[in-house]
């Protein structure tokens, strides 16, 4: 690692409260940042070595969810198939206001092996990293890029702040989604934050705090629901709640609509709860029903508006040194 870099890591760090620190890919090669928080570090890398703590994959790494002040990763991302995942992974592990550190070969760089060696042997992977793909990546993962600086020297160093993701699925126009919600919607001409559809949804595992659904379902159908239902658990932090509203299907705003493809009643949500999932039915989503009604609008009949709050999922294997086990979902 050389000055630039380790200057770059050592500001971002000064911003944030001192605390577990995390490490993706900190085999010193040619220095770390182990020294920035002596105390308070944990280094994971696929290969073992010096500065590493933990053998583990980048891609699922072993860490409880939202227990570290700040992730790093340090000449690594250019030598992986899986940045968006590890990114993924680096934010799931951040607390609220946590800060993602990357510092990267950009495009200015020539090729070179994980080792320090030039050029990297046939077979082995290797993509100079691109300031929009990270920057993607990075939103994601559910953080808000604060510096990105490309360097004379082909260097790509970037900061990054773990922020609430509340996204509002469906949301149609900007100007009609839910305020200080994340508009996703598929037609272009929304002009919603993101554009896509969904399922699938496109945050990584784990960094989404709530879901907000509102006359959006009816339009998928009963397979697509269950996808979408997955998708939700999978994205979603422990504990995270997950909204909807759909129409009641025994009124007209129900039926009469020919873009529904499927039907609505209160009861249909518990067979996404962990009391039906343990049962006989191949839904495996572990939802518990926190609340489900029946609310008359005018002009419009009936709604069902329900509430979900995603159970917790422990992993025998998640062995964050700072925090003990527990799970990673």
């Amino acid at each position: 690692m050389h000055a630039a870099a380790y200057d770059f890591v050592k500001r971002a760090l000064d911003a944030v409260p001192p605390g577990p620190t995390l490490e993706v890919g900190s085999m010193d090669i040619n220095g770390s940042v182990r020294a920035l928080r002596p105390d308070a570090y944990v280094g994971i890398d696929i290969r073992p070595g010096a500065s590493v703590d933990v053998q583990a994959e980048g891609a699922r790494l072993p860490i409880r969810s939202g227990s570290m002040v700040a992730a790093l990763s340090c000449g690594t991302l250019e030598h992986t198939m899986r940045m968006e995942a590890i990114c993924g992974e680096m934010g799931r592990s951040l607390q609220l206001d946590g800060a993602l550190v990357v510092t990267a070969a950009g495009p200015g760089w020539p090729p070179h092996s994980w080792d320090g060696g030039m050029p990297p042997p046939e077979g082995e992977y290797y993509r100079a990293v691109d300031k929009s793909m990270l920057a993607a990546a990075l939103r994601c993962a559910g953080t808000t890029v604060l510096e990105a600086q490309e360097t004379a020297d082909g260097d790509l160093f970037v900061s990054a702040r773990r922020d609430p993701v509340r996204l509002d699925l469906g949301s149609g126009p900007k100007a009609c989604a839910r305020e200080g919600y994340t508009a996703v919607d598929a037609n272009p001409a929304c002009g919603a934050d993101v554009t896509a559809a969904v399922p699938p949804i496109p945050w990584a595992d784990g960094v989404v705090e709530t879901i907000y659904a509102r006359h959006f379902l009816e339009h998928l159908t009963d397979d697509e629901v269950c996808r979408f239902m997955a998708d939700a658990w999978r994205v979603l932090r422990r504990d995270g709640l997950l909204e909807v509203v759909v129409p009641y299907a025994l009124c007209h705003a129900g039926i009469q609509d020919p873009t529904h493809r499927s039907l609505w009643v209160p009861e249909k949500f518990a067979y996404f709860t962990a009391h039906f999932s343990a049962l006989r039915y191949s839904i495996e989503q572990r939802f518990q029903l926190v609340h489900v009604a029946g609310v008359a609008v005018e002009g419009q009949g009936v709604e069902i508006r329900a509430t979900l709050q995603k159970l917790d999922a422990v992993l025998s294997d998640c062995i964050c040194p700072f925090h003990g086990s527990g799970g990673n979902a």
